[in-house]
């Protein structure tokens, strides 16, 4: 365009800027919802992941302000996490490792009951320029994101890349540690104390002992 008119040339660069910064605002958005959600004491993530056979998996995990809980096919499992470990060092740092583009603010929504606003992107752009595009719907009165779809647009490398991936959270108050997922975390802490006391014991790994 700028080939055309001076006048209109101008006009296109300043709509181009504009269009940049309405871009780059909204990757932040993004880039900051999910920066603030790892600063939550408690975070439900539900996870369904579809795959290129049809198949469809869903996990569950929490974090509390120690610990996390995986549900991976009927089995809960439990590990140490702080909020120093799951936590990003600022949005502009995590919007440059998310590698957001092309990101769009999108319609007012309603997810789970609570008003909520549509934002679009896409990130991890391959050697053939394949993106992977995503949507996430942040809550309008916590800026948190409550739902996210993530969708592959290259063919998965193997039969176990998800295609498709559809995540919801929820936040603190709203998060329950199941009883058999703190089961699993007392089967950890207790199996933990048991190879520290050999330790102690015998100085050997378990099993090692003569």
């Amino acid at each position: 365009m700028r080939k055309i008119l001076g006048v209109l040339t101008m006009g296109a660069c300043f709509f181009c800027v504009g269009a940049a910064s309405a871009s780059t605002d909204a990757c932040m958005t993004v880039a900051a919802a999910k920066y603030q959600q790892w600063l939550q004491p408690r975070v439900l993530l539900r996870k369904t992941k579809t795959f290129s056979n049809g198949s469809v998996l869903t996990d569950e995990i929490i974090v509390t302000i120690d610990t996390a809980y995986v549900l991976h096919r009927g089995h809960w499992w439990a590990g140490n996490i702080g909020q120093n470990e799951r936590g990003a060092r600022s949005p502009e740092h995590l919007l440059m490792n998310m590698g957001l583009a092309n990101c769009e603010e999108g319609n007012a929504a309603q997810v789970s009951g609570q008003p909520a606003r549509l934002y679009s992107y896409s990130y991890g752009a391959d050697r053939n320029g394949l993106a992977t595009r995503g949507a996430m719907w942040i809550s309008d009165a916590t800026g948190l994101p409550l739902r996210e779809e993530l969708h592959e647009t290259a063919p998965p490398a193997n039969p176990f890349v998800a295609t498709a991936v559809e995540t919801t959270y929820a936040y603190n108050a709203d998060v329950h540690v199941p009883l058999a997922a703190e089961n699993a975390d007392s089967d950890r802490l207790f199996q933990t104390k048991t190879l520290l006391e050999h330790l102690q014991m015998t100085g050997l790994p378990s099993g090692k002992a003569h």
